[in-house]
C-alpha cells in the first residue's frame, strides 16, 4: 500500500477577492447527502441565529436527506445554496471565507480541507481518523455531533492562516510513476 497525497489547483492559493464583499461568511462544499452531515450545520445556524454569519453550502443535491432538503426549502435565515459553482467561483468563495466547515462522518481525503489550507483559510472540522491523520496540526476538529461545541467553534474561529499545500502536482506524478514502475 502507498499513500499518495492529492495535489491541490493552484487557483486556490492565488489571491482572490472575497465573494460576498466584507460581510463575513463560512462554507461548506460538496454534495449534500448525510454523511456531509449538512444536518449539523443547520441545527448550528438555528442557535446562532441572527449572530451567525452567512453559512454557504457550495453542492448539488445529493441523495437520501430529504429532511435537510425542506429545511433549505425554508430558505433559513443567513444560509445560502449554491450548487453548480465552476472551480474558479470555488476558489475564490474558498479564499473569502471565514472558515470552511467539515463535519463529514467519512471522508476519503477531504479535498476541500486541503483546497481551503492551500488558500490559507482556516478550517474547522470533524474529528475522524482521517482528518486527525491528515490535517490534525493544521485544523481545529470537533466532533461531528457535539452542536455546542460546533456553536463555540464557529463563534471563535480560527483566524487566517498562511498557506499551506501537502504536495504539488510534480510531486504527485512522480509518486504515482513510482508506484506503476513497481507494477
Amino acid at each position: 500500500v502507498e499513500v499518495i497525497d492529492l495535489p491541490v489547483s493552484a487557483r486556490f492559493g492565488a489571491t482572490a477577492a472575497p465573494a460576498f464583499g466584507s460581510a463575513p461568511y463560512m462554507l461548506v462544499s460538496g454534495t449534500i447527502e448525510p454523511r456531509k452531515n449538512h444536518t449539523l450545520l443547520l441545527e448550528v445556524w438555528k442557535r446562532l441565529g441572527r449572530q451567525a454569519p452567512k453559512l454557504v453550502i457550495a453542492g448539488r443535491r445529493g441523495w437520501s436527506n430529504d429532511a435537510v432538503f425542506a429545511a433549505l426549502d425554508a430558505k433559513p435565515e443567513n444560509v445560502l445554496e449554491l450548487p453548480g459553482l465552476s472551480s474558479g467561483a470555488m476558489a475564490s468563495l474558498m479564499k473569502g471565507a471565514a472558515a470552511v466547515l467539515s463535519p463529514s462522518f467519512d471522508e476519503g481525503y477531504g479535498l476541500p480541507v486541503a483546497e481551503a489550507l492551500s488558500a490559507g483559510t482556516p478550517v474547522i472540522a470533524a474529528d475522524t481518523a482521517v482528518y486527525r491523520e491528515l490535517w490534525g496540526e493544521r485544523a481545529r476538529l470537533v466532533d461531528p455531533v457535539d452542536v455546542d461545541a460546533w456553536v463555540d467553534a464557529v463563534r471563535n474561529a480560527p483566524g487566517r492562516q498562511a498557506p499551506f499545500t501537502r504536495t504539488d502536482w510534480a510531486t504527485y506524478v512522480s509518486a504515482l510513476q513510482g508506484v506503476a514502475g513497481g507494477l
